[in-house]
């Protein structure tokens, strides 16, 4: 399996993308079945883990009932939030539409995806700021906000934003780079304090 093969999935083949920029470690997590592992398995030479939503895999499932009781599912989120700390990208992969199944893969992203990724690493050898610009400045601190980031967290977060910059050629880091770096470091229903509440 090969990037140019995968059908759909656009999020997490750019996050992949800038994995491979910055060398960074990637949590794939979803609904059982969602091509979590396929994913993993087109991109080998990255540091990539996956994990399903609960024990039986089905939790945020839009198709298939969840059969983990409340508690399994809180004991079980409680887990891949201590863990996730350990991975600089959290990416949800979400299942396939039945149209996204049907089609062939586009190989819009994927065609040029090694020497994008060639031309941010020398580009990145050179340029390591990581100053903001003042929209910039403005997304960070929203963001860090809303998303009660830990230190280790926005640490996480600037480093990507870094890779991010480089595949842009930015110098800086811009509003664009900081917010799409942003969505990699949370994950929406990813909170165990939903259930407990």
């Amino acid at each position: 399996m090969s990037p140019n093969e995968l059908r759909g999935h656009l999020i997490a083949k750019r996050a992949l993308e800038i994995a491979a920029v910055g060398n960074h470690s990637v949590l794939l997590v979803g609904i059982h079945g969602a091509g979590k592992a396929t994913i993993a398995s087109a991109f080998l030479h990255l540091n990539i883990q996956t994990a399903d939503s609960c024990p039986c895999g089905n939790y945020q499932s839009p198709s298939q009932e969840c059969t983990c009781n409340p508690r399994h599912i809180y004991r079980w989120l409680r887990r891949l939030d201590r863990n996730a700390g350990d991975f600089d990208l959290l990416v949800e992969v979400p299942p396939l539409t039945v149209r996204e199944k049907q089609q062939p893969p586009d190989l819009s992203f994927t065609q040029f995806m090694e020497a994008r990724i060639a031309a941010a690493r020398e580009f990145g050898a050179t340029h390591t700021s990581t100053d903001f610009d003042p929209i910039a400045e403005r997304v960070f601190e929203m963001a860090t906000r809303r998303l009660t980031f830990t230190t280790g967290r926005t640490i996480q977060m600037i480093r990507v934003a870094r890779s991010i910059a480089n595949l842009a050629q930015s110098d800086i880091l811009k509003g664009c780079h900081v917010a799409e770096a942003a969505q990699y470091g949370h994950i929406y229903w990813f909170d165990p304090a939903r259930l407990a509440a």
